[in-house]
């Protein structure tokens, strides 16, 4: 798994905010933090108390008003550079050893951002592996802004397909794989992976939101209808010969994807990785739709970050 070494913030007007690797892991607690913790938590060196208390009080009024996130990206520069001013963020590279990737920040904000980039790259919460990925066929249903699709081309996918429905959250997701020049190598899918080939409404609050859904509908302020269709079908239409690695993060709908994949499962055992906290009762239905499907996989629940279950 690669390791990131370091973090490039780039703005607006052409600055640049290096983040190194003794600062990354400050950094993503960013990504994460209790407005109420922030005086015990970021130890960041040079912090003014005067914006500390600052970006406290502002964070606690955001969190009682129900915005989001909590922390503004102006405040998070404050804690990591608190004697400059930044202007508009609008890119982030991530630097390995081997290479870098590179993240557009116009449509989505920043702290969203680092999550993913905290759980699916720093964290390795899908517990993806090189010889899982190297020259394999890889479906990424929920694909988002784009972070698993873009890494694991990066790691040497033959074709990474990428299923995001949303449509202005696929547009991010084709400029983020634009930027970093790998449109012969992942496909975007602009539908749903389920049970069934049809149409529903999903639902979400802002543009580029990473917890649209189809089934969690409480309180969204927006809704889109979108196309869904079976992997199974999918696969059929593209004539894939073999599917080596199935991720999904689709937000309680896990269930009926799993389902819909069921040929394609029977007949490939692709590995398996997959949220397990969208719905309380997913710990226990989803390893049993796994089990449907084939009983010789090994399923492991991983905490490496957000809750995960990995079959193989």
């Amino acid at each position: 798994m690669n390791k990131i070494i370091k973090i490039n913030l780039h703005t607006e007007q052409n600055k640049l905010i290096p983040i190194k690797q003794r600062e990354l892991e400050k950094l993503f607690k960013v990504s994460k933090i209790d407005p109420r913790q922030i005086i015990s938590t970021l130890k960041i060196k040079e912090i003014d108390k005067v914006i500390m208390f600052k970006v406290l009080f502002l964070a606690s009024i955001r969190k009682v008003f129900g915005k989001k996130p909590a922390l503004t990206e102006q405040a998070v520069i404050s804690l990591l550079k608190s004697k400059e001013m930044f202007d508009k963020i609008i890119r982030i590279d991530v630097h390995f050893q081997t290479g870098k990737l590179s993240f557009n920040l116009e449509k989505i904000h920043l702290l969203n951002l680092l999550g993913d980039l905290r759980g699916i790259i720093q964290n390795n919460q899908y517990n993806i592996k090189e010889k899982d990925i190297k020259n394999k066929i890889i479906i990424d249903a929920g694909s988002h802004s784009g972070e698993f699709a873009i890494l694991v081309a990066f790691m040497g996918a033959k074709k990474v397909y990428a299923f995001e429905p949303v449509s202005n959250t696929a547009k991010i997701l084709r400029a983020n794989i634009a930027l970093n020049r790998m449109e012969n190598k992942i496909k975007v899918i602009e539908k749903a992976l389920g049970n069934s080939d049809n149409f529903e409404k999903i639902f979400f609050d802002f543009t580029g939101d990473g917890g649209a859904s189809i089934i969690l509908k409480s309180n969204r302020k927006n809704f889109e209808t979108i196309e869904i269709t079976k992997l199974d079908s999918f696969v059929k239409k593209e004539k894939i010969k073999k599917v080596d690695l199935i991720k999904m993060d689709i937000e309680g709908f896990e269930a009926q994807a799993l389902t819909g994949a069921e040929k394609t499962i029977k007949r490939d055992k692709p590995i398996l990785t997959f949220s397990a906290y969208h719905k309380p009762e997913d710990k226990r239905i989803l390893p049993k739709t796994v089990k449907k499907l084939r009983e010789d996989y090994k399923i492991v629940l991983n905490k490496f970050d957000e809750e995960d279950f990995y079959c193989y």
